[in-house]
């Protein structure tokens, strides 16, 4: 089950996200915008009491939990992000720079990799704030192939570089 699948079927859970819906050809010009947005939704649910966590779905939209630092603590709200790689490696200088600040913002963070999980720890994330989740597959989401015997063979074959092996 997706985690905002479950959150959702959860009935201790009322769950209000902000989304970013964009192509990756033009997420770049859309990402500011969008944290604006998410910024003032944050900060407003926090003043009004209406939030008790927030689960940000990158590092990137994590950076929001450094200026909301104060307004968050003031009303109680955790904060986690999910690390996916990229967003913990990016070397353009400002992020990186900005990051042990980041994680010292965040309550946790979620490494979706014990390899993302030492990146955040060599970029200034407190062990003690890292879990490492594995990203996971629902095998039910997919078909199950049908093999044949001949399509068996042929991968075989594959495998062992023969070009057909014989029945």
């Amino acid at each position: 089950m997706d985690l905002a699948e479950a959150l959702r079927a959860d009935p201790r859970v009322d769950l209000s996200s902000v989304v970013l819906r964009s192509s990756w050809r033009w997420t770049f010009l859309r990402t500011p915008w969008y944290l604006a947005r998410a910024y003032r939704a944050i900060a407003a649910g926090a003043r009004h009491g209406r939030i008790d966590v927030v689960l940000f779905s990158s590092v990137v939209t994590g950076t929001l939990a450094a200026p909301l630092r104060a307004t968050l603590a003031a009303a109680g709200v955790k904060t986690v992000a999910i690390a996916h790689g990229l967003d913990v490696t990016w070397p353009a200088r400002p992020y990186a720079r900005a990051l042990p600040r980041v994680f010292r913002a965040l309550d946790a963070v979620v490494a979706v990799s014990r390899a993302t999980g030492r990146a955040c720890l060599e970029r200034g994330l407190s062990p003690e704030r890292l879990q490492v989740i594995p990203n996971g597959v629902r095998a039910g989401r997919f078909p199950r192939p049908e093999f044949t015997a001949h399509r068996r063979r042929q991968a075989l074959a594959a495998i062992a570089g023969a070009a057909e092996l014989p029945d």
